[in-house]
């Protein structure tokens, strides 16, 4: 299956992103300590770069999480619905994920247009590079939705050839 090769190869991806820029953060943060309390005089860009780092990597890994299904959801009661009903749901899920995904994606941009000649205090980049972690989210989302529903098709189909197979 190639979106399962897609889905792991940008999987393995975001995890070494989302890794580094915590390590970034520590470092940076790490860096503002020993020069605050040991030389009395701390940089002011290590704080704001710290804090995007961070918006950045919440924002890449709750990508990461709509593909783990670490959404909130009640499985207490989708498990007792029926087997068509419990895939109808996933269907609806990864519905509702899409449209999310798409909304933040459309919005996002729009605020990353309005805010790019903004730019940040202690490092002067352009705020929109902060604001573009929401589109980009929004684009994993719709990613993985899409994915998902392929594999929830991939199985149905696999399932309803097992059966032709077995009845000839």
């Amino acid at each position: 299956m190639p979106e399962k090769k897609i889905s792991s190869r940008l999987y393995g991806a975001m995890r070494v992103f989302v890794a580094a820029m915590l390590m970034l953060m520590t470092l940076f943060i790490f860096y503002q300590i020993i020069m605050r309390y040991v030389f009395n005089s701390a940089p002011s860009w290590t704080e704001e770069a710290a804090r995007y780092l961070f918006i950045w990597s919440s924002f890449i890994a709750a990508g990461m999480g709509v593909r783990e299904h670490v959404h909130i959801g009640i499985d207490a009661v989708v498990n007792t619905l029926p087997l068509p009903l419990r895939r109808l749901t996933q269907y609806i899920v990864a519905l509702i994920i899409f449209a999310l995904g798409v909304f933040l994606t459309w919005y996002g941009w729009k605020v990353v247009g309005i805010t790019y000649t903004q730019m940040s205090p202690a490092m002067g980049f352009p705020i929109g590079i902060v604001y573009s972690a929401a589109p980009c989210m929004g684009m994993l989302m719709i990613l993985f939705s899409i994915l998902d529903v392929m594999r929830l098709r991939g199985r149905r189909e696999l399932k309803a050839a097992e059966g032709n197979y077995g009845a000839s």
